[in-house]
């Protein structure tokens, strides 16, 4: 295949999700990729008949609808062993929040491609990571609800070439504390809002959900060196300067593998070219382990978005390289 210029070119064969949604609608059906004809069969699914529907299409062989199968199961069984009003409001605020984004796009935008799918996705992830033990007050499920839309409007953020630059979870998530930052300065609120909870469930029972999942992603988005380099710098950095037990409870406990295996290998905000995913997964913890030095929040949603600038910066560099050949 003979690269295009400016464009990496396994970006070409990339799980191209989201640039589906900026096709030219007077496009013809024959003349669009397979995953777009996919996903425009998907799209047109509703949040309550997209499972009555499944027979239309082989929806084992899209890998996005496969992955947010699995997030389900594993948010269903964060909620099942933290069955508690808090989580379940959390829970409907949040969705709430993404369903209201979904449908207020959509209106904007009719032909704008918004999947629900992507709108699951990108929910599920808010409830997973947003805290539900903070005090059941309007103000608080007012922020929850607000988590939700603002990780479907991430969507539609910063973009190089029409391609999304940062992770949209991570995106909406950190404007999230950014707001939470601008109304209550240093208050408690900000540091345990988002706290991972929903990643770590019941111990090691949870892997049995999430190491199948993280797998297949990792195999199908192409992201070995990612993931695996993050998991393996991480542990050095700990066995160094905490010995080896300290590793027992972060690698027998899902939210390092929810994180590498989920936040970081988004496949339209990460590296797709093996060195550059191994400086992305160094420099992840990096930041992961020594920004927190400097009094920022959120350090692993910081590492997420350490890699989506070394993914923006090697398409910076093979554009470079393209246009001068």
């Amino acid at each position: 295949m003979v690269p295009k210029k400016g464009i990496e070119p396994l970006l070409l064969a990339e799980h191209d999700f989201e640039s589906c949604a900026s096709t030219n609608s007077a496009t013809s059906a024959s003349e669009l990729p397979k995953d777009c004809i996919n996903q425009a069969r998907l799209g047109k699914f509703s949040f309550l008949n997209v499972f009555v529907k499944l027979d239309l299409m082989k929806w084992y062989k899209n890998p996005l609808f496969v992955f947010t199968l699995g997030l389900q199961v594993f948010a269903l069984g964060a909620l099942a062993y933290n069955f508690r009003t808090s989580v379940i409001m959390l829970l409907i605020s949040v969705v709430l929040g993404a369903i209201a984004s979904f449908y207020l796009l959509k209106s904007i935008q009719p032909k704008g491609g918004h999947l629900p799918v992507n709108t699951a996705v990108s929910a599920l992830i808010a409830f997973l990571l947003l805290n539900p033990a903070l005090n059941l007050s309007l103000e608080t499920l007012f922020w929850t609800f607000l988590g939700g839309v603002l990780v479907v409007m991430a969507k539609y953020g910063p973009r190089y070439k029409k391609q999304l630059i940062f992770n949209p979870a991570t995106f909406g998530l950190l404007l999230l504390s950014t707001f939470i930052t601008a109304i209550y300065g240093s208050d408690a609120l900000l540091p345990t809002f988002v706290s991972w909870w929903g990643t770590d469930y019941a111990g090691s029972w949870a892997l049995i959900i999430l190491l199948p999942l993280v797998s297949y992603a990792t195999y199908k988005f192409r992201k070995l060196y990612l993931v695996i380099s993050f998991l393996i710098f991480n542990a050095l950095w700990i066995y160094f300067n905490a010995g080896l037990e300290a590793l027992v409870y972060p690698y027998t406990t899902g939210t390092i593998y929810f994180l590498a295996g989920v936040m970081l290998l988004e496949p339209k905000t990460s590296p797709t070219k093996k060195y550059w995913q191994i400086g992305a997964a160094l420099l992840a913890v990096i930041t992961y382990r020594y920004i927190g030095y400097f009094g920022v929040n959120n350090v692993e949603l910081w590492a997420v978005i350490a890699v989506n600038l070394v993914h923006l910066l090697s398409r910076l560099r093979l554009s470079t390289i393209f246009q001068k050949n």
